[in-house]
């Protein structure tokens, strides 16, 4: 009978050791999935941040691109700058020349 009562008792206790760890992981995993959108909506509102900051400044720098341009255009002879406009692939290519003959002359000679 002794025997008996032991092995019942055992046999609840292992039960409930069963049930407590299915319980303890069900929690865990809940917990890790909670913390796992909690990041994800983190991640989101520091990404869309970011971008945004990143596109007010774009939009500022061009911005501010733009007015020197046109200061420079404005002070540029009304011919020249009427030229420009009718053909502005011809104006972007005289200057990538003149910008790579200017790269030419200030990039310091090779030594042997």
């Amino acid at each position: 009978m002794f025997n008996r009562n032991k092995k019942n008792q055992l046999s609840k206790d292992a039960e409930e050791i069963k049930e407590d760890i299915n319980t303890l992981a069900e929690d865990s995993v809940s917990q890790v999935s909670k913390d796992y959108e909690n990041i994800k909506d983190e991640v989101k509102t520091t990404v869309n941040g970011a971008i945004h900051s990143m596109k007010k400044e774009v939009e500022y720098g061009l911005s501010q691109y733009n007015t020197k341009a046109q200061e420079l255009a404005d002070k540029v002879h009304d011919g020249l700058g009427k030229e420009i406009t009718k053909y502005p692939w011809v104006s972007i290519s005289v200057a990538l020349v003149i910008g790579v003959m200017i790269g030419g002359f200030l990039k310091p000679g090779r030594r042997s």
